[in-house]
């Protein structure tokens, strides 16, 4: 299970299970402490609508580049002192961008007396959850209003953190918190500030709008999984197109529609604020009253759209971690140089002889004996950090960190890097896509082995040694291949070797591993 598919899990759990623990402090409490303090500094200082309007630029970009920023090397301090500590710590914050466990509470703490049949207990409950005047309203109102909040903020405060985490946890070096929190600042922001009001016409619209575009995919996304979880994806899709289009909002209206499409309630119509009737469109058909089954329902469909989701993400993550070589088929299938075309390849091919250089029991003990020695110069293996070079150098490392693991029976980290971009020959080689990097911490003060199939010329390392010192300063880098073949252009010498293997320019050294290629073998292919 790879660290993004744990960091997933973990933080839907910790939001289902437990929520925002009461008296902690949250990130949205300090991004909303900074939003108030700049705001009301640039309400009292600038005056001209085009200052405004620029440093509110400033405060949503910085808001919100800030956010995500201070996630990240918040993740990568946890990192430097365990891999698992930043695991638990990832996890944390990026619970803390959900709201699922929050919805529920507040829902449940303003049905409970409404069901009770205790009104003034629950027009002031819900006055701490929505904006409007609640002192006059009914109990079909209020449970209108808790549905509302449901619908409109499952969006918000759910599915579209949880989007830009999934997003993230494809980007191992960027992660899945530092992108929810960065949607969190943008989401805040908006709800703080993207007023169309004075004093917030100029100063919130830029944060209005790029909340807007953030969240529209992820909530069209939820419009259609919440769709095809009814079982009537086309009566719901035509009633959004019907009413959601009418409401001022480009998304809080398709979100909404679609849970009372579903739930086959009505929502929307007058709201009072500050004394002041505000009309919004209907929302859906009032084919049943809105009870407390129904806002239940509400919360169930936001749990099944977020698992959805979820097993999805996983699924996806898992397959591209277990089967490396899928990224290696589309790197040298999908997107290699264009083939020559048949007219005029060569009419023969050269002969060839193919020579076993090792024999799959010889692979294994020479993999046994490489292990012995890395352990032997390492001393101390939790400093240990193998990482495979893509292609064969990754299920390679992988080899190896199980045979210290089993010679020492104490965990080692193993990653892989990926050198596309550090490469000196991408104008020969043509158009490559790069593969998944993975190093899961900072890589100070470790002792970091690159790990190859088949040592040539050394460019290959040198760009390898260019990738590594984007993670950190190791202790030491040092070097193991299962081949040397000579050749170098470059003064690069393994520190551990397999097999010393001569040979001509002309000839070819072919390494085949069990968890790559289904086999065990080193050959020598010569060509006459």
């Amino acid at each position: 299970m790879t660290r993004s598919v744990i960091v997933l899990l973990l933080a839907a759990s910790l939001d289902y299970w437990i929520g925002d623990p009461w008296g902690w402090l949250h990130p949205v409490q300090v991004m909303g402490w900074l939003i108030s303090h700049f705001s009301q500094w640039i309400i009292h200082t600038l005056y001209r609508p085009w200052e405004r309007r620029l440093a509110g630029i400033g405060l949503g970009l910085g808001l919100i580049i800030g956010s995500g920023m201070a996630g990240w090397f918040i993740v990568l301090a946890a990192n430097w002192f365990h891999p698992w500590v930043g695991i638990g710590v990832e996890s944390i914050l990026l619970a803390s961008c959900f709201a699922g466990r929050s919805l529920r509470n507040a829902a449940d703490d303003v049905v409970q007396p409404l069901t009770d049949g205790k009104l003034e207990p629950a027009r002031s409950r819900l006055r701490q959850y929505v904006g409007r005047d609640t002192d006059k309203l009914t109990a079909p109102e209020m449970f209108r209003a808790v549905l509302e909040t449901i619908a409109e903020n499952a969006t918000d405060g759910v599915t579209s953190p949880l989007f830009y985490a999934i997003i993230g946890a494809f980007f191992p070096i960027v992660g899945s918190s530092p992108l929810a929190l960065a949607y969190k600042a943008a989401s805040t922001l908006d709800s703080m500030i993207g007023y169309r009001r004075e004093p917030y016409t100029d100063l919130g619209w830029f944060s209005a709008k790029l909340e807007d575009y953030l969240t529209w995919l992820p909530c069209r996304l939820t419009v259609i999984t919440l769709a095809l979880l009814s079982g009537k994806p086309q009566k719901v899709w035509s009633l959004c197109c019907r009413d959601a289009t009418s409401d001022p909002s480009p998304n809080s209206g398709w979100s909404e529609c679609a849970y009372a499409a579903i739930l086959g309630v009505q929502l929307g119509g007058t709201n009072w604020y500050q004394g002041v009737a505000k009309y919004k469109p209907l929302l859906g058909d009032p084919v049943e009253p809105i009870t407390p089954t129904k806002i239940d329902q509400g919360l169930q469909l936001t749990r099944y759209c977020c698992l959805i989701w979820l097993v999805i993400a996983i699924a996806i993550l898992e397959i591209s971690h277990l089967f490396p070589s899928l990224y290696i088929w589309h790197q040298n299938q999908i997107l290699s140089p264009s083939p020559i075309p048949s007219a005029i390849k060569p009419a023969t091919r050269m002969p060839t002889q193919t020579i076993e250089i090792l024999s799959p029991e010889e692979l294994r003990r020479t993999v046994t004996r490489l292990a012995s020695e890395v352990i032997e110069r390492a001393g101390d293996v939790s400093k240990l950090v193998l990482l495979g070079i893509y292609t064969r150098g990754v299920p390679l490392a992988k080899l190896l960190g199980r045979q210290i693991e089993m010679l020492e029976q104490k965990s080692v980290a193993v990653g892989a890097i990926d050198i596309t971009f550090y490469r000196d020959d991408l104008d020969q080689i043509g158009v490559r896509t790069p593969a998944k990097t993975e190093i899961y911490c900072d890589l100070s003060g470790k002792i970091v082995v690159l790990v190859d199939d088949v040592i040539y010329s050394g460019r290959t390392i040198r760009a390898a040694l260019n990738a590594v010192n984007e993670y950190g300063r190791p202790e030491v880098i040092q070097l193991l291949v299962l081949v040397d073949r000579g050749h170098r252009e470059l003064p690069i010498c393994p520190d551990f070797t397999g097999k010393q293997l001569p040979t001509s320019r002309d000839e070819q050294v072919k390494v085949y591993l069990q968890d790559f290629d289904g086999r065990d073998a080193v050959e020598l292919i010569k060509v006459f």
